[in-house]
């Protein structure tokens, strides 16, 4: 039997899963649109960005001053078009911690016959990989990432720029 407690404690739950998901979706809107402010935001004041690639040295981003300095230098519309898109999304919940993990990708839009005009004919798909993420619940009550891990699971490495 369900009792009244059990029913509040799901209810806090899906919505604490909520919430976490608006995270992860603004921190798309944020680097595709330049949003440096909205960017910082989702990460505690200590928060950690980092992106670890095969062949690569690991890039690590640690409080807000590193992150509003990658998120200013990072590519955005209108000069660059491009999506962030996260999908396979699990999140576990232990009170004011949480885990997420999700496969993402970036699909870009070519400018290749006219800069203005980015065409989505040629769009392709620029980076792909998993995100690992650690998320607090600050005292604001607002979820923010401790760390977020970005795990390229692509070939850059092996193929030539577009």
């Amino acid at each position: 039997m369900t009792t009244k407690g059990d029913l509040e404690a799901r209810l806090l739950a899906m919505e604490d899963m909520r919430a976490i998901e608006d995270v992860l979706c603004a921190y798309g809107e944020a680097l595709d649109y330049g949003l440096e402010d909205q960017f910082v935001d989702l990460f505690t004041e200590d928060g950690i960005w980092m992106i670890r690639r095969a062949g690569a040295e690991d890039r690590v981003y640690q409080g807000s001053e590193q992150l509003r300095k990658f998120a200013m230098g990072h590519t955005r519309a209108p000069t660059k078009i491009h999506k962030h898109v996260f999908t396979n999304l699990k999140i576990i919940v232990d009170g004011d911690t949480a885990k997420a993990d999700c496969y993402f990708f970036r699909l870009d839009a070519s400018a290749a016959r006219d800069p203005a005009v980015p065409s989505l004919s040629d769009s392709f798909i620029f980076e792909m990989g998993r995100y690992h993420d650690d998320l607090v619940r600050c005292a604001d009550g607002k979820w923010r990432f401790k760390l977020r891990q970005v795990l390229g699971e692509d070939d850059r490495a092996n193929r030539q720029t577009r």
